[in-house]
This record gives C-alpha cells, sequence and structure tokens, in this order.
C-alpha cells in the first residue's frame, strides 16, 4: 500500500506505455510544449468537464470523477464515469445511488482527440480508472470505453486480466523510474515525428527538429564558417570544382566532396579553449557539450543557458 504522499498522476501511465523517456521529460523535468495536437486535446477535455452530472434515463454521466488507489499509488480524475442501471433479475453487481432505485455498474469513459493507437497505453491509462473506481466503490467492472475524436465514436475496452497485468506492471514501473528520479534514454521511432517534445523553441510545425537547429546556428562560425573560408583562401576549393545542373543546381563534383569531407573531419579534431568549463575540447565535441549545458539548464542544475562564444 502506498501513503497519500506517494500518489502518483493516473495519466502518467499513458505517457509510460507509450514512451518512456516522453514521461520522463514531463513529469521528471517539468519540460512541455505544445503543439496542435496537444492543444485540440486539451479543448476536448475542457469541454467533457464542463458539466458535472447529467441524467440520462438508465444512465447517471459524473464528469470529472476524483480518483485514487493506494494499492496502485495512483491518483487522478476521470474525465466521465457513466453509471448504468442494471436490469432486475440480472446479473448481480453495481452500487446504490443515493436518490436512484436500483443499482448501478460505473462504466469509464475516456476521451482522446485521435485514432485507436497501435500500443496499449491508452487501454492501460483506462484500466487504470477502472481499478481506481473498484477500490474505491467495491464492485467489479467488466469493460471500460474510449471515446475516439478520429472516426468520432466509442470503442468498447473489455477490462480482462491480460489488460489488468499490464496496468498493474505499468503502475509498479511508474514507480520505479520515479524512485530512480532518472530520465530514460530516447529510442527513436516513427511517432516521434508528432510528439510536442521532438523538437522545441521557433519550429512553425509540429517535429520540426529546430533544437538541434539552434544549437548548431552558435556553432556554424567555428565549424562551418572558418572552414569554408580556409578552404577558399587556401584554394583548396575553387569554381572548377563545382558544376550547375540542368535544374539550376549547384553541386560539388567528387574531388571537391573529398577535399570538404577531409578537412571537416581535420578540424573537428583542433582543440580550443570552451569558456565556460575552461578546459580545452576538440571542435568536434562542441555541440555535444552545448547540448549537455542546454540539458543542464532545462533540469535547473544551472540558472543560465552559456552560449559557445569563438574568440
Amino acid at each position: 500500500m502506498y501513503t497519500e504522499d506517494e500518489l502518483l498522476p493516473v495519466s502518467a501511465l499513458q505517457h509510460i506505455v507509450f514512451c518512456e523517456r516522453q514521461w520522463g521529460l514531463i513529469h521528471l523535468e517539468q519540460v512541455w510544449a505544445e503543439n496542435v495536437l496537444t492543444v485540440q486535446g486539451q479543448i476536448m477535455h475542457e469541454r467533457v468537464h464542463e458539466a458535472e452530472q447529467e441524467f440520462r434515463g438508465d444512465v447517471v454521466v459524473a464528469r470529472g470523477v476524483a480518483l485514487r488507489s493506494l494499492r496502485l499509488g495512483l491518483a487522478g480524475k476521470a474525465d466521465v464515469v457513466e453509471f448504468i442501471k442494471l436490469a432486475r433479475g440480472g446479473p448481480q453487481g453495481g452500487i446504490i445511488i443515493e436518490g436512484r432505485p436500483g443499482r448501478w455498474m460505473p462504466v469509464p469513459v475516456e476521451y482522446k482527440l485521435g485514432k485507436p493507437k497501435l500500443d496499449r497505453s491508452d487501454e492501460v491509462q483506462l484500466c487504470a480508472q477502472a481499478l481506481c473506481l473498484e477500490e474505491m466503490l467495491g464492485v467489479k467492472i467488466e469493460r471500460g470505453e474510449i471515446y475516439y475524436g478520429r472516426p468520432r465514436r466509442r470503442s468498447v475496452v473489455l477490462l480482462d486480466d491480460s489488460l489488468r497485468e499490464a496496468t498493474e506492471a505499468a503502475a509498479y514501473r511508474l514507480h520505479e523510474l520515479m524512485r530512480a528520479g532518472q530520465t530514460p534514454e530516447a529510442v527513436y521511432r516513427k511517432a516521434c515525428r508528432s510528439c510536442s517534445l521532438y523538437g522545441f523553441l521557433h519550429r512553425d510545425r509540429p517535429g520540426r527538429p529546430s533544437l538541434a537547429l539552434d544549437i548548431m546556428e552558435e556553432l556554424r562560425p567555428v565549424i562551418a564558417d572558418r572552414l569554408a573560408l580556409t578552404l577558399v583562401n587556401r584554394k583548396q576549393i575553387t569554381p572548377k570544382g563545382f558544376k550547375k545542373t540542368e535544374t539550376g543546381a549547384v553541386m560539388m563534383d567528387e574531388r571537391t566532396r573529398k577535399e570538404v569531407l577531409e578537412a571537416y573531419q581535420n578540424r573537428k579534431r583542433d582543440e580550443v579553449l570552451h569558456p565556460f568549463i575552461n578546459e580545452k575540447v576538440k571542435i568536434g565535441l562542441l555541440p555535444h557539450i552545448q547540448a549537455l549545458l542546454l540539458a543542464r539548464h532545462l533540469r535547473g542544475d544551472i540558472d543560465d543557458y552559456p552560449p559557445y562564444r569563438w574568440k
């Protein structure tokens, strides 16, 4: 059993199953970036939570239901819980709602902006909500539902033993990673392109790798510009080493390309004094060092990000 102070967000399970690194960036490092998908998802959830309760015949709809499980160490809020009236003479179960005759079976309903995923991250989050409700209400819940904005319909999710085991394993992993306190390493997948954390700063569309370009911009004078000027001044590259294609593009010939690549590899081995760490480092390591310094700033280890200034 967990204590109240040890409870972690139910919503974090979806991040854990989908991508452990995404979970670490959001919940450990407090890094977040919006894109059109995240904003649309927030708007959908706000609309779902607008009304607290409504009645539809034999269905009572409760919105924004508080959840808690001391067994799994989870707490949070369900988008919607529908309490469906059980038929007389049917299977026993459900709960009693004050002021309403009969017994009522809770069915959690989760709202998602996109379409069903290939993994079970959405189903695990829904199952975790059901497990919280079971612990709180003392009732066995057989199913839940997920509403997907595309294709605008619900999917029924059976809460079988396999899904329950996967959910409990995800909850255990969640607490394990939280205790470790370290963001997992990145594992590239196709889904990374649509992640709002894939790149950030001045991108104008989701998934643009702007952060790498921003770091390279401050290193361009020392790595790229100086190398190009040196090759031109030494006449290692000349106009004869370029050719114009039928489409108007200008391309290097093979000899010039080889000359540039060899010079670049040699340039990376040159050493410069890094002004922040006050040590001599190879130029080829500058992008890695600056990325580490930026990560330290984002984690709060240093107050400001120290850009590399070449003298």
